[in-house]
């Protein structure tokens, strides 16, 4: 069981939405994909990675009209009418009388990850937030999140940059949004009641075009509430023989990877090829997609912070 909720130690501006949201309009993904990965990925927006899967694709795609898009002067502008405003002309925005001062970390095994967040202080201390850069190991972040006091949840960070691929099923993926993950899988601590409906009803629902039409709604709420930024989707490589074995098992079924996840049915099948069969070799691209993510908390929750966090794409590459 996750230990019961009891108050963050992350900055208490990142209970407010519109704060977050502030910090979207902040991020520029297309610099990002081109700058730090030379132009191997892709801006993200959802959760959901597009083309993950087919028949439907469970991606939803933000309308152009509500989308977010790099603009610092709008960013700026919504902190201002959200009351966060430099009051005494230091040039750093303000709540309750001191500065806001957000602590950013990175991780010290993924150095794309130190270059996002070098770009991220950037834009961000333009905005008049006063951003501490660190890095960190990955134990280091787990434990943050993690971090409990007299026995009850209390994390102790803002912002996190990390990653982790998603699962094979749409649903399986924002599972991590529900409040019974808060002091789970849950590493952002958002709550919303309308959200956790919606998933139960989607379990549940047997038309396909019902249950999508449940799971974009779900995508939506957590695009406007902003527990996570999306940054970037990329590809990862694999390479496995088919010239020699045969057998090879995929997952999702055809256009998946054979590699990246444990697939019990490839130490079942996959054997040698015998004398006389035809050698195959050939090339595909899989669409196992990782997002480089922001997440953050939302006001109801216990877990009151922002983390960043990556998911990526693999190709595939067969060699005979």
């Amino acid at each position: 069981m996750p230990p019961a909720g009891g108050s963050s130690l992350g900055n208490p501006v990142l209970q407010d939405a519109r704060f977050r949201q502030a910090l979207q309009w902040a991020v520029d993904k297309q610099k990002l994909a081109a700058v730090v990965f030379s132009g191997t990925t892709q801006p993200g927006d959802t959760v959901v990675v597009p083309g993950f899967s087919h028949n439907p694709d469970w991606h939803w795609t933000p309308p152009a009209d509500t989308a977010y898009r790099f603009n610092l002067k709008k960013a700026g502008e919504l902190l201002d009418t959200a009351g966060y405003r430099d009051t005494n002309g230091d040039g750093l925005r303000d709540f309750r009388g001191k500065p806001i001062a957000l602590r950013l970390w990175s991780l010290s095994d993924h150095p794309t990850g130190q270059q996002e967040g070098k770009l991220l202080v950037g834009w961000f201390r333009q905005l008049g937030l006063k951003i501490d850069l660190r890095t960190v190991d990955s134990g280091a972040a787990t434990d943050a999140i993690y971090n409990t006091v007299s026995g009850k949840l209390a994390p102790d960070f803002d912002l996190i940059i990390w990653g982790w691929y998603p699962g094979l099923d749409a649903g399986q993926g924002l599972s991590v949004f529900t409040t019974a993950q808060i002091g789970g899988w849950s590493d952002c601590g958002w709550s919303n009641e309308e959200f956790d409906r919606l998933y139960e009803e989607q379990l549940h629902a047997i038309d396909v075009g019902t249950r999508k039409q449940l799971i974009d709604r779900m995508q939506q709420l957590i695009y406007e509430q902003t527990p996570y930024i999306v940054l970037t989707t990329r590809s990862d490589t694999e390479a496995y023989d088919t010239g020699k074995w045969t057998g090879w098992v995929k997952s999702p079924a055809r256009i998946g990877s054979a590699l990246w996840q444990i697939i019990p049915e490839n130490y079942l099948y996959v054997q040698p090829k015998t004398a006389g069969v035809v050698t195959q070799t050939g090339g595909g691209s899989s669409s196992t997609w990782i997002i480089v993510a922001v997440a953050a908390a939302a006001a109801v929750v216990i877990v009151l912070v922002l983390v960043i966090r990556r998911r990526k794409t693999r190709a595939v590459e067969e060699a005979g």
